[in-house]
């Protein structure tokens, strides 16, 4: 009986057995990010059991999807396609838990958008594969969608302790905002005993970082492009590129 390989890649690709298990010996398999881990289909059902894999509600694992690791929950796969707004989502929600951990009476969130780029992953020329700028169609429904999703503004009742302090912290830690230079300084601002006295505090977290890198990962399989097929769906979101940054103004 074949032996499961470790799962270690940060994206997968759920393909059908034969080409899962041969294309290490075709030409243009070390082009392949070693990031991207290939799984035969017959086999996810043993992933499953061993790995104690979670997914998101309604994800089909069928030949052909991609799924990105989710970088701060254990054993989480998010559909390549969603990946990018969950991120979003979810770096939005641990930033404004935090702000109200260390006693934020009133919390406002602006997106902002400096880069939005395409490619073409069937392009033969590799010059064509390279970024170039969205059209301005794009670019607007893209901040839109976003406006309406991320600026916010919330009130509490601005209650700091010891206890929220360390669970602030916490939270930092978990999600990966405790290595942002504005979460840091942020975390040091509120500690119990500062200095400090100010009221306010902009701050500035990229959102877009965990996404664009995913989206690199997988385009990286264009080089096998022919062994393994990638529905239009998956081939438009990895084409796309959005640099985009949450701007967060707390008032204490």
């Amino acid at each position: 009986m074949l032996k499961l390989d470790e799962l270690k890649g940060d994206v997968l690709l759920i393909a059908k057995d034969e080409p899962a298990f041969s294309y290490k010996w075709e030409k243009g398999h070390r082009d392949i990010r070693p990031e991207l881990q290939v799984l035969p289909y017959s086999f996810i059902d043993d992933y499953k059991k061993d790995y104690n894999l979670q997914f998101e509600i309604g994800t089909r694992l069928v030949p052909g999807c991609m799924l990105v690791k989710h970088p701060y929950l254990d054993n989480t796969y998010i559909d390549i396609n969603n990946f990018e707004e969950k991120m979003y989502e979810y770096k939005f929600n641990q930033i404004k838990l935090i702000a109200k951990k260390l006693g934020a009476k009133k919390v406002s969130t602006q997106i902002e958008i400096t880069d939005c780029m395409t490619r073409n992953f069937d392009a033969e020329v590799e010059a064509s594969c390279k970024w170039v700028e969205a059209d301005s169609v794009y670019k607007k429904d893209m901040k839109d969608k976003l406006e309406k999703k991320f600026v916010s503004t919330d009130t509490t009742t601005g209650e700091m302790t010891p206890e929220t302090y360390r669970e602030a912290k916490e939270i930092a830690e978990k999600s990966g905002l405790s290595n942002d230079n504005d979460i840091i300084d942020l975390l040091e601002f509120r500690k119990p005993g500062s200095p400090i006295q100010n009221n306010t505090k902009h701050i500035g977290i990229e959102l877009s970082k965990e996404s664009n890198t995913s989206k690199e990962i997988a385009f990286s399989l264009k080089a096998m492009k022919i062994l393994f097929s990638i529905n239009a769906e998956i081939k438009e979101t990895i084409c796309k590129k959005n640099n985009v940054s949450l701007s967060v103004d707390i008032d204490f």
